[in-house]
């Protein structure tokens, strides 16, 4: 990789804000018609190789939203966790009516979502997340449970641990390890 100089960068960034334009117009016209196909013919296969081949810097999650408000969430785009191939799927007997190609048209898939701020994950969000797992109950579409029980039983222990440390204060250093003791008490 050749740098470039400081007199390169301005026409570089020139030169990329025009073609991002572009690309991000022509990718909001493939994906309104890939949805109107989708619609009329059933067939959704287009979008596979475009998500498998758009560059980790595209918004791919902004995509699956878009997609799922537009279809009537007649089609599902999702990630395989293991080979991190992209894959569609039609609802048998989709639901023409349901696809709105004008919403589509109207909004592109970055105006759609907001991208994602930053955040810091704090004590009391840890808690939250701990007590929402512990309590999360759902179901999968095969009738699996979303969080097993054994992992609701840990979180819910965590999040008490948690607790009690937030409730501790840190200000002087204490002469036991304060997590130790917890994680040793609810061992027993």
């Amino acid at each position: 990789m050749n740098l470039y100089t400081r007199s390169q960068i301005g026409s570089r960034v020139a030169r990329i804000v025009r073609i991002a334009g572009k690309v991000d117009a022509e990718l909001h016209v493939v994906l309104c018609s890939i949805l109107d196909h989708t619609r009329e013919h059933g067939d959704y296969t287009a979008i596979e190789p475009l998500m498998n081949g758009l560059p980790n810097g595209q918004r791919k999650e902004a995509i699956v939203a878009w997609v799922a408000k537009f279809t009537g969430k007649q089609l599902a785009l999702s990630q395989d966790k293991k080979t991190k191939i992209w894959k569609g799927t039609l609802v048998p007997n989709r639901n023409q009516d349901l696809f709105d190609i004008p919403g589509a048209m109207a909004i592109t898939f970055g105006e759609f979502t907001k991208e994602p701020k930053a955040t810091t994950l704090t004590l009391a969000l840890l808690i939250k997340m701990l007590e929402q797992k512990s309590n999360d109950s759902k179901l999968n579409e095969d009738g699996s449970p979303k969080v097993d029980f054994e992992a609701r039983a840990i979180a819910a222990k965590l999040a008490a641990a948690a607790k009690v440390l937030q409730a501790k204060s840190f200000v002087t250093q204490p002469k036991s390890d304060p997590v130790d003791d917890i994680l040793a008490s609810l061992a027993a």
